[in-house]
This record gives structure tokens, sequence and C-alpha cells, in this order.
């Protein structure tokens, strides 16, 4: 029977993910922006993709820092502060019409939106309805952010002056919704009062998660840069889906078997939203999405297999690469959000590494770059400054999405049937890596098990 104070813990996992997830993609109140000239406006937006990588890095680092604790009180303090800081920056930001003070604003927004993902996920490490409110918490954001407008307007600020109405919709969050995250926080600090369950799953402070997200991180941002300096063209996709798929292989190989699964889904995952596009959605379609996400997380929990959900994954790329504009695709991102559910069910919060696979989800994409001509939130080609509408795709940008999936699968199942005595030896490294001895048992004997 779940108890009362698993649901709260649910509850405040979910909003404290949708937060934080939010506001690594939306990390400004672009209402206020439009008091600046277009240029500082621009300049604000490029700022971005290097806004969610430091915020993916912190929340590696905050992961690993917090799970060497093994107190799920602790990792709520921390997340405490992280909200507190949102708080004061929002705060200041909401006074201040200063490009200057925006952007320093922002890049604090990215480093606390990093601190209460990564504190979060280990304060519910373990746990399944606690973690599932911080798996779908950060499904949604990601789905609804990359299925929304909101990608492309953030490409386009010459919108904030023609659209000003729409644009304000895309804003940064209400500020009160930061006090409410800190007051079911403190809830959960009077509800919490045992250890983890298990042994501290970390003897030492680990760094393979932090190595991980730095060669994906970067090398993802390295490449985003490289497309946004070189323009389009076949060679340019050719290198994007091979970048991102050795980052992410190296990335995977340098955690614990199952964790590095995890990462090749997160990766896949992020490639197929952005295969699918976004565009202007109304508003009744969050709800419906997020109960489609729910709806295959509990498909996931019944017969959870990280292979099918990679199969399932490239054939959502493949039909939003040849369907047209229309019926087809609304059908590809109703698809999506049901597959992404059904991965995230796989994603559970057990360790750093697989706290890590949520966060990637909002790094800087290679594929939002090449495939719309306001270069969705990733970056803004000078030459595609014009007040163009935000979703006009690229060819071929969606079929470097399919490549980066199917990379991603290949990768996917070389790592989870590692070959000879790898295999025989792989229960006593993944329990000293990172993942209990009872995981690490279960996967080696069945890759398709619940997680």
């Amino acid at each position: 029977m779940v108890r009362r104070s698993e649901v709260l813990e649910g509850v405040t996992a979910f909003l404290a993910t949708a937060v934080a997830g939010l506001l690594l993609v939306v990390p400004l109140s672009f209402g206020r922006t439009c008091r600046c000239t277009p240029y500082q406006v621009n300049r604000l937006v490029l700022s971005v993709p290097r806004e969610a990588a430091i915020g993916v890095l912190v929340a590696a680092v905050t992961a690993v820092v917090a799970v060497s604790l093994a107190r799920p009180r602790t990792a709520w303090w921390i997340a405490l502060a992280g909200t507190l800081l949102l708080f004061i920056t929002h705060t200041l930001e909401a006074h201040s019409s200063s490009p200057d003070i925006l952007t320093t604003t922002a890049y604090l927004d990215a480093i606390s939106s990093g601190i209460l993902l990564g504190a979060t996920g280990v304060a519910v490490l373990g746990r399944r309805v606690p973690g599932m409110g911080f798996v779908v918490g950060g499904a949604g954001s990601f789905v609804v952010i990359t299925l929304s407008q909101a990608s492309g307007l953030l490409g386009n600020p010459h919108r904030a002056t023609s659209e000003p109405r729409v644009w304000s919709v895309f804003g940064t969050q209400p500020l009160w919704l930061l006090p409410a995250v800190a007051v079911l926080i403190l809830a959960c600090q009077l509800v919490t009062r045992q250890r983890f369950t298990p042994e501290p799953i970390y003897p030492e402070l680990p760094l393979s998660p932090v190595v991980a997200a730095i060669v994906l991180v970067m090398t993802e941002l390295a490449v985003a840069e490289w497309r946004f300096r070189h323009g389009d063209g076949s060679i340019g996709l050719i290198v994007t889906a091979v970048c991102t798929v050795l980052a992410t292989t190296v990335a995977a190989w340098l955690l614990p078997r199952r964790d590095g699964i995890t990462i090749f889904l997160a990766v896949a995952l992020s490639a197929t939203g952005s295969a699918v596009g976004s565009g202007p959605r109304p508003a009744w379609s969050v709800p419906v999405l997020l109960g489609l996400i729910l709806l295959g997380y509990l498909g996931g929990i019944r017969w959870s297999n990280p292979l099918a959900g990679a199969g399932l994954l490239a054939a959502v790329a493949l039909l939003a690469a040849v369907a047209p504009a229309g019926g087809m695709r609304n059908l590809a991102t109703a698809v999506l959000a049901v597959v992404a559910g059904y991965c995230c069910a796989y994603i559970q919060p057990r360790t750093a590494g697989s706290i890590l696979a949520i966060a990637i989800l909002w790094r800087p994409s290679t594929v939002a770059p090449i495939r719309t001509e306001s270069f969705d939130w990733t970056m803004v080609s000078p030459h595609h400054l014009g007040d163009r509408g935000p979703i006009t795709v690229v060819s071929g940008s969606a079929w470097a999405g399919f490549a980066i999936v199917v990379g991603c699968g290949i990768g996917l199942v070389l790592r989870a049937f590692p070959k000879g005595k790898a295999a025989a030896d792989l229960r006593v490294p993944a329990a000293e890596a990172g993942d209990t001895a009872a995981v690490a048992g279960r996967d080696a004997e069945n890759i398709g098990d619940s997680p």
C-alpha cells in the first residue's frame, strides 16, 4: 500500500523536476527582455545552450555529491537551497531590465536548476512512487517543451517585438511556483526521517557520471556551435550524427552497464523529439501529452525492455522523417509521448548515472540547429534572423535525428549484451561502480526485467 508520505514526495519530485527542466530550456522571462535592443536580446538567446550545458553538468555533480551522503533529508535540503536561489534570481530579474543583469541571472538560473534537478533525483533514489514523480516530471517537461512552439520562439528574438502576446506566453514560470515547491520540499523534510534502505551506494566519491556528462555535453555543444558557423549541408549532417553517437558511446561505457543503457535511451529520446519537431499546439494538449506519458510509463513498469524502447524510438523518428505535415505529424507527437513514458520507466533513479540520464534530456541539441531556420533553442544563425516562422524544416535534418537514434540503438545492444567473461563478471563490478547487487544481478540475467 502506498503511504501518504510517498505520494507527497512523488508530487514534490514531479513539480521540482518540471520546474528545473523548464528553467533549463527557458531560463529567462523574455517578456522582460523585450525592452532590450534586438542585439541584446539576440545575445541573451545565444547564451541559452551554454546555460543548458552548465545546468546539466551541475546536476551531475550535485547528484554525485548527494548520493555519496546517502541521506534523503540532506538531498532535500540541497534541493531547497537550489529552489531558494532560483527564487532570489527571479526576484532580481523581475525588477531589472538590464541585459547584463539578465545574462547573469540566466546563468544563475541554470546552476540553480541543476542543483534542484540533481538533488531531487537523489532524494527519491530507489523508491518507486517518488521516483515515478521524478521521471514523469522530467519526461513531461521535456516532451512539452520539445513539441511546443516555445523552442522555436527562442530562436527568433525579433518576434518579441512583432508578437509580444505570443512571446510572453513562453516566458519564465510564475514566481509563486517557486515558493510552492519550497513549501513542498519542507513538508518532505518533516515526513522523511529514515535513512536510505541500502548502504551508501558509493563507498567513495564517484567521478564517472561527472566525466560522462562532460564528454557528452561538451562534445554536443562544440558540434552545435560548429554547425552554427558552417551552415547546412550533407557533410554537416553526417558529422553531427557521427559525433553525437561517438560521444554518447564514450559516456555510456564510462558508466555501469545499466546506467550506460539509460544514457543511450535518453540521447535517442532527445534525437527523436528533435526529429518530430516543434510547432504551435493548443494549451489543452499539455495535459493530454502528460496523460500519454503516464500511460506509457505504466506500460513500461509492467513490461520494460530497453531494446524495445530503442526500437520504438527508431520507428517514431522514421515516421517523423517520412510523414508529411498535418495529421501524421500529430500522430507522431502522440506516439512520441507514449514511447517517452515507456522508455523513462526504465530510467528509474537508482544511481547518479541514472539521474544523469534524465538531466541530459535538456543538454544542447545537435539536431535542433540543423532542423529549423530559427535553430530552435540551440543556436541562431546570422543568415536566419529574419522574422520567419519558427518551424520551417530544413531538408535532411529529421534523417539526422533518425540516424542518431539508430546509432544509439546499436550501441545499446552492444552495451546490453557483454560478451565472454565480461558477462560473468558483470555483477561484482556493477555493484562496486554504483548499482546495487540485486539490480546488477537481475540485469545480468534478463535485460528486459521491469525496473
